[in-house]
This record gives structure tokens, C-alpha cells and sequence, in this order.
């Protein structure tokens, strides 16, 4: 019998802990490492993607250590409690996938719509928005929303917010105080950051999709396999 549930522990434990913590750390990395231009979105479709991800690895951690003790200590109700939360959890998880696609679909459209204006209208004027701005331009290497010559419409240039600069500091290859007051073909970068945050940010949502989607499949068999063994442990309880 002891054999018999420490197999059954550990088969719990490697088809939902680990894929949990899979989940957590694809969540987290999510946030670490594009928290600062999500500034820049006019939606929260991303961050709830994110979030909601994030929120169900932890739920399976936890849940996860409730199956156990369920196993444990041959307690039904909270093996049912485990397969109800587990199954919501399912869901949760079909729901992140789901959006993810979708907004992969949609985010091309959506920043064609709201970037330009963004970032034209709050550079200098907008202390995170502007952060997020010059860390989109380094971390892509582009400069404007399509062009370099964006930069001449933006409240920065009209109001006189920009000094000597004709384009931000954060547009050149290599980056030195005032950098963008003169402009040299050979330390601007000339890429859209439009085109550049795009791709970047669908690679992304298909990551967030398949990671979504692909857990769901193992969590079908963890769900499966949960039943079971309650039907297991109803049978064993009742011969005793």
C-alpha cells in the first residue's frame, strides 16, 4: 500500500508540479522582461494574458500539494476539492491560450491605431511612457513609430522639449549625451519600431498559446488520472 501511493504521489507531482513551475517561469520572465514598454499598449489584453498565466502555474503548485495529501491520508472530499480546482484551472488555462492567439491576431492592428500617437504626444511629457519609449528604441534599434522623421511631429519637437536633439538619444546605434542632435546616417537606427514590437510581441503570444494549450493536454491525463484513483481510493475504503 505504501509503494502504491508513493508511486501515485510522485505521478501526481511530475504530471502538475512541474508543469506548474513551467507556468510560473514563463509568466514571470514575461513580466521581467517586457513590463517596461506595456506602457505603451492602449490595451490590457497582454497584461491579463500575463497575469492570468502566471496566476494559474501558482494555483497548480498549490493545488498540487492539496492532491497529494489527499493521497496521503486517503482523504476523498479534498481529492474532490483537487479534481474541481484542477478542472478550473483547465479552463483557465484553455481561456489564456485562447486570448493569446487571438490578441496575436489583433496586436499588428492595435498598434498601427494607438502607437503612433502614444509616442508622439507623451515623449518628455509622460515620465513611464517615456521611459518605455527609449527602452523600446534600444532594445529594438529602431527609431520612430514607422521613420526617424516621426520624430518632427511629436509634442517634443513642437513645444521645444528637445533642445538641440532632432531625434531622442535612445535612436542612436551608439548612445552618448546628445547624440540626436546631429543627425549621422551612420549612428541612427532607421528600423520602425512599429514593425520591430510586432513581431516581437506575436513570438511572444504564440509562446504564451503554446504554453497554454500544451499544458492543457497534460492536465487532461492529470484529470483523468485524479478520477481514478478517487474510485480507487473509494473502493479501498469501503473494503476496509
Amino acid at each position: 500500500m505504501l509503494f502504491s501511493l508513493l508511486f501515485e504521489i510522485h505521478s501526481l507531482y511530475f504530471q502538475h508540479y512541474i508543469p506548474g513551475l513551467a507556468i510560473v517561469g514563463v509568466g514571470v520572465w514575461t513580466i521581467a522582461d517586457r513590463y517596461k514598454y506595456v506602457e505603451l499598449l492602449s490595451t490590457v489584453t497582454y497584461p491579463v494574458i500575463t497575469y492570468f498565466l502566471l496566476g494559474a502555474g501558482g494555483l497548480v503548485l498549490l493545488v498540487t500539494l492539496m492532491g497529494c495529501c489527499a493521497i496521503w491520508f486517503n482523504n476523498r472530499p479534498y481529492l474532490i476539492c483537487y479534481i474541481f480546482l484542477l478542472s478550473f484551472i483547465f479552463l483557465t488555462e484553455i481561456m489564456v491560450g485562447v486570448l493569446a492567439y487571438i490578441y496575436q491576431e489583433q496586436v499588428q492592428n492595435e498598434l498601427e491605431l494607438n502607437l503612433n500617437t502614444t509616442c508622439l504626444s507623451n515623449y518628455r511629457i509622460d515620465e513611464q511612457k517615456t521611459e518605455a519609449i527609449d527602452f523600446l528604441q534600444e532594445k529594438f534599434h529602431c527609431c520612430g513609430v514607422l521613420s526617424f522623421e516621426d520624430w518632427k511631429y511629436s509634442v517634443w519637437r513642437k513645444q521645444n522639449l528637445s533642445g538641440d536633439n532632432l531625434v531622442p538619444d535612445s535612436c542612436c546605434k551608439t548612445i552618448t549625451p546628445n547624440c540626436g542632435a546631429i543627425i549621422r546616417p551612420s549612428n541612427i537606427n532607421y528600423n520602425s519600431c512599429l514593425t520591430k514590437m510586432a513581431d516581437h510581441m506575436r513570438g511572444h503570444l504564440f509562446i504564451l498559446c503554446v504554453v497554454g494549450l500544451g499544458i492543457c493536454c497534460i492536465q487532461i491525463f492529470g484529470i483523468i488520472f485524479s478520477c481514478q484513483l478517487y474510485f480507487k481510493l473509494k473502493d479501498y475504503l469501503d473494503y476496509l
